[in-house]
């Protein structure tokens, strides 16, 4: 007996029809016209919270749907009506209990075999799964956009050819784009100058090639309005599934003010370094003030006992035999009354430079004070002293000190013409200070000298412990000022002397 193969055929859609129905994890429901279900399968049990189909065959379609949804999907059934087909239209479904939850709907009409509509056949997908993913994707790309456009560091992303795919709005300031999609599609060559683009591509592609990241990299950069800046950069391969690199990201962020601040401790540290050193040296210059201090205590106690001696003796001899001394005699007594007041000068020099400076200030005016000291220097005839200072400015100091200065300073140029020459003297106002000038014509300094001139004990004279020159010194630091010297060797020196005219300095 041969089949119908039309009977067959039908059997054949009946039993796929069935298979379908059963093994769909999606919910299937067949409806009328007025959308009442006639049909359904276990999944559209499941998904709704039904045990049985005899309690959700008959209700209508529209008690599975939400109420907020109700009038979306009478129109939606009647545009499914109209084009045969609706696909993946999302509405809140309800469980049996009430609870709601997303799904999409698919929906077609079934027809007879004359094609007049008999009802429809509705696809459920519960797609809460799909909403949390979505809402979670949807809070991270928001979250993401915030911190891309509020990160005060300059932000970027790369491809694998260090284009610019997305940058922040700081790093579009920094490169002078006018907005973020400018960048787009470009790299650094188009921003900034050629040699720290070709650097920064040669640092990417390295990246690209090894999949390494480069950390806190420390670079000096030029930006597009003209500002230099210093940045930290670190920039971190992007790899797919399988590890390949497929761009990069990079955070840039401006140490510019930690390198000035860096630079300025850099400078502290140094200075503070030159203060414990300029310290250090003034420690060890009051201790061995100390020490000459003693040991000029110590020669004064027991040279001026003997050298007093020596003068009372010779002012007894003289006076007992003054008439019939010869001259020979005579000379002697002389010679022997310069070599104690030589030697009284130098325990005074010495007693001098130990001892504490104390000034007693009164105004006065510089023409002044220098005639008084040239009028206690004995000035050879072949020295001619021209007297260029002025009585104005008037300055505050310690007369007596000051002269004591310009009469050492006066008896130097002296003795640097020893045959012969001119000492002019000057002053000038410079800021709010007078500078004396005392210029002579006398055989110089050696270069090798100048720097040792107004050290402690040291001399190229015959006579004398080389103190005359840092006792100077002393004094006129003491009085807030400084002195300076310069030379030509054979054509004379200048030695100036810079004083404060409003010095407010007192020492007691």
């Amino acid at each position: 007996m041969i089949e119908d193969p039309k009977k067959h055929q039908l059997f054949l859609k009946d039993e796929l029809t069935k298979n379908i129905f059963a093994s769909s994890p999606d919910a299937i429901t067949v409806s009328d016209m007025n959308a009442n279900i006639v049909e359904c399968n276990q999944a559209a049990l499941d998904l709704h919270g039904y045990s049985s189909k005899e309690e959700l065959i008959g209700k209508n379609a529209l008690k599975l749907i939400a109420k907020k949804d109700h009038e979306r999907a009478i129109k939606n059934m009647q545009k499914t009506l109209e084009q045969g087909l609706t696909r993946n239209i999302e509405y809140t479904f309800l469980t049996k209990d009430g609870r709601e939850f997303p799904a999409e709907l698919s929906a077609s009409v079934i027809r007879d075999p004359s094609g007049n509509p008999k009802g429809f056949m509705a696809i459920t997908k519960d797609i809460t799964e799909r909403k949390k993913m979505e809402e979670k994707m949807e809070y991270e790309r928001d979250l993401f956009n915030a911190l891309m456009d509020n990160v005060p560091d300059a932000l970027y992303f790369k491809d694998t050819k260090s284009r610019f795919t997305r940058i922040n709005k700081a790093h579009a300031g920094r490169m002078g784009a006018s907005d973020l999609e400018e960048a787009i599609g470009k790299t650094d060559f188009d921003f900034y100058a050629e040699g720290f683009a070709r650097k920064t591509y040669e640092d990417e592609q390295k990246i690209v090639r090894t999949g390494e990241p480069l950390i806190n990299k420390v670079e000096q950069i030029g930006e597009a309005h003209g500002q230099t800046r210093w940045v930290s950069a670190t920039k971190v391969p992007i790899k797919n599934k399988d590890g390949q690199v497929i761009g990069l990201v990079g955070i840039s962020r401006d140490i510019t003010h930690l390198k000035k601040v860096e630079a300025e401790l850099k400078r502290y540290s140094q200075h503070l370094e030159e203060m414990v050193e300029e310290k250090t040296k003034q420690l060890r210059q009051v201790e061995w003030l100390a020490a000459i201090g003693k040991t000029a205590a110590m020669v004064g106690h027991d040279l001026r006992n003997p050298l007093t001696v020596i003068t009372n003796a010779v002012y007894y001899l003289k006076n007992k035999y003054g008439s019939s001394i010869d001259s020979n005699s005579n000379k002697m007594f002389q010679l022997i009354e310069k070599s104690i007041e030589h030697s009284n000068k130098i325990i005074n020099d010495l007693s001098e430079y130990s001892r504490e400076i104390k000034l007693e200030m009164a105004e006065a005016d510089p023409k002044t004070i220098l005639k008084e000291a040239l009028l206690l220097v004995a000035v050879p005839k072949n020295i001619q002293i021209v007297d260029a200072t002025q009585s104005k400015p008037r300055i505050v100091v310690d007369t007596q000190k000051m002269q004591r200065v310009f009469i050492n300073l006066i008896k130097n140029a002296i003795e640097a013409m020893p045959e012969g020459g001119k000492l002019t003297i000057g002053t000038s106002e410079v800021n709010d200070s007078v500078e004396f000038s005392f210029s002579d014509t006398g055989i110089g300094i050696p270069k090798e000298n100048m720097e040792k001139i107004f050290t402690p004990l040291f001399t190229t004279k015959t006579k004398g412990m080389g103190l005359g020159l840092p006792i100077c010194k002393r004094m006129i630091e003491a009085h807030g000022g400084s002195i300076s010297a310069e030379s030509t060797v054979g054509k004379g020196a200048t030695f100036k002397v810079v004083i404060p005219a409003n010095n407010d300095r007192r020492r007691d």
